[in-house]
């Protein structure tokens, strides 16, 4: 009889970015074993990293707890603290445990760092049935602009055989987001039609996720981002720009300070010219929002919007 994962739900509403539901959850489950108890906490833990909430974590585990444990404290330090010179050194310690969790947590704080050699190194220590891990190394490889390094394609062909699992099927919709980009900076006809196919294979995905779980502010700025592509390559402009208004709008309500969605924001007020009605609760982040904003609207040859790739670290990767 086939065995029952007593965490799947938990860690598919982790990797959507539902992490509410995550922490909400944690008292309905009733795990069996120690092993998987110390999986569920971590998710919970990293779920109040995702929202911002370092000080449960770092109060709540005990310096005497397991070492994925004390990797999500040195995690949540790491994001709380403006100097980070501790909890790297902490948390760089704890890789000597060999641990995949402890190693996936470490490579998240090193990616975070753009030190994304040292993260790949940790991560192609971890089992290749960790997709979670193999998730991550792909990210790393687009955010490189190296799809064609034999190390993503490795990564990626793992993620497109399993692609039943939510984080493989998001880890296809960022591939199939990037090589849209690419399809679209080329004069030839046929590659326009490839990105325009790219687009419609991540919204499908998207949309599905959306259906099955919750419109979360994750989803919702990786539909705007489709939304923002098709604007770029169908008649409808407007409606799509209307689209991608309306799904940052909904994200912004449900998280007003996500900076993903104010990066979006702006590369969509930008787009359309209404960049002063930008409202951010939080002025001191708008420069490096505008920053980032204007990076990915560095104008194509034939389309003005480049995707924004987003580093996901504080997010589903948190």
């Amino acid at each position: 009889m086939e065995k029952t994962d007593e965490l799947f739900q938990l860690r598919n509403l982790f990797y959507v970015g539902s992490y509410q539901a995550v922490i909400n959850e944690e008292n309905s489950l009733n795990v069996k074993s120690d092993a998987l108890r110390l999986e569920k906490d971590v998710f919970v833990y990293r779920a109040y990293i995702a929202r911002g909430d370092y000080s449960t974590v770092i109060e709540s585990v005990s310096d005497s707890s397991e070492p994925s444990l004390l990797a999500v404290k040195a995690l949540a330090q790491y994001f709380s603290s403006s100097d980070k010179t501790s909890a790297i050194e902490s948390l760089t310690q704890l890789t000597s445990s060999a641990d995949p969790t402890v190693l996936l947590l470490a490579a998240i704080m090193f990616t975070n760092e753009r030190e994304f050699e040292k993260a790949l190194g940790l991560l192609s220590q971890t089992p290749s049935t960790f997709l979670e891990a193999r998730a991550l190394s792909a990210q790393i490889y687009l955010l490189h602009n190296r799809p064609d390094f034999s190390g993503y394609k490795k990564e990626f062909k793992i993620l497109k055989d399993t692609e039943e699992a939510v984080i493989s099927q998001l880890a296809v919709v960022w591939d199939n987001l990037y090589q849209a980009n690419v399809a679209g900076c080329s004069k030839n006809p046929a590659a326009a039609n490839s990105a325009d196919e790219k687009i419609e294979e991540a919204f499908s995905s998207l949309t599905e996720l959306v259906q099955r779980y919750s419109e979360t502010p994750l989803l919702l700025n990786a539909l705007a981002a489709c939304s923002l592509m098709r604007s770029q390559t169908k008649d409808s402009v407007n409606q799509e720009m209307k689209l991608a208004e309306k799904r940052i709008g909904t994200s912004l309500d449900k998280d007003p300070n996500k900076e993903e969605t104010l990066v979006n924001q702006l590369a969509c007020q930008i787009l359309t010219n209404k960049t002063g009605e930008m409202k951010v609760k939080r002025p001191f982040r708008l420069s490096r929002c505008a920053t980032l904003a204007l990076r990915q609207l560095r104008p194509w040859k034939h389309r003005p919007f480049r995707i924004f790739l987003k580093d996901m670290s504080k997010s589903i990767y948190a």
